[in-house]
């Protein structure tokens, strides 16, 4: 793909704790430097996918979710139109370790599609997700250093991009099954309610209820309750944005755990 001829881009993300955000924000520097128009749009906004004709390039980002990207995303590219001019699509990943089968699921969406997928890069960011195997956040040294190592590969990973040069990240079909079961596992395992709510803390603010992306909170001011429903996709953000710290995971025992929001204020303008 020779990049230079690109002109205007659409940035489709979904990013629940920030890390996703950041990086896409990092790639949009990058291409406004390069004279490129973008229009920045979060997925889980988007009820219908209408034509991408006005665009002569996508670029979707998203974190991994179990090996996997969210179901949001799955469906997002499920329901983009079909092109006939093997329009060009960047896929951005976020992780806290392994980026599994997420990039083959939907690469083999998009060239169904007729899209032409450039590139595929992931970036490994601070686990936002630790409290789930009982373990704390990592100290902040750990985790600015890894947020300054994000930075310089988004550097190398842009010119290279940008040279012409393209980077597909592939996976054995090993990969491709263990990743599927951990998802399937993960998925079926949210549909059972495990978040805690401290009344002493809570405020009933609605700050979780407004920013969860599925609709899955309903907060009931009047019988002064939060209300959990089966749409989890275990994004976080609503554990980890409460400014009260009063959402706790199946238990307690996360109460004094120190919670990932680092961009919390970009994330919940």
């Amino acid at each position: 793909m020779y990049f230079k001829n690109i002109k205007n881009i659409a940035l489709y993300y979904f990013s629940g704790t920030g890390n996703t955000l950041f990086v896409s924000n990092l790639y949009i520097k990058e291409l406004l430097l390069k004279s490129i128009s973008v229009d920045m749009i979060p997925i889980e906004t988007i009820d219908v996918s209408k034509s991408q004709a006005e665009y002569e390039m996508l670029v979707i980002a998203f974190p991994v979710h179990g090996f996997k990207a969210p179901q949001m995303v799955e469906k997002f590219i499920s329901n983009l139109p079909t092109v006939s001019t093997n329009k060009p699509v960047l896929l951005l990943a976020t992780c806290g370790g392994m980026v599994g089968a997420s990039f083959s699921s939907l690469r083999k969406k998009l060239l169904d599609k007729k899209y032409n997928v450039v590139s595929t890069y992931f970036y490994s960011m601070p686990d936002n997700v630790s409290f789930m195997f009982s373990k704390d956040l990592i100290e902040e040294k750990l985790i600015s250093t890894k947020i300054s190592l994000v930075k310089d590969k988004i550097r190398v990973d842009f010119n290279s991009l940008y040279s012409g040069q393209e980077n597909i990240i592939k996976v054995n079909i090993f990969n491709k099954l263990f990743s599927n079961i951990v998802n399937y596992f993960l998925n079926k395992s949210l549909t059972r309610k495990k978040w805690v709510v401290d009344y002493d803390k809570c405020t009933l603010c609605g700050i979780c209820e407004r920013g969860c992306p599925t609709q899955n909170i309903v907060v009931k001011k009047q019988k002064r309750e939060v209300k959990f429903s089966n749409k989890c996709i275990m994004c976080t953000k609503c554990y980890n944005m409460c400014p009260f710290n009063a959402i706790n995971y199946k238990s307690s025992k996360t109460k004094n755990y120190r919670r990932y929001n680092l961009f919390k204020k970009e994330i919940l303008k």
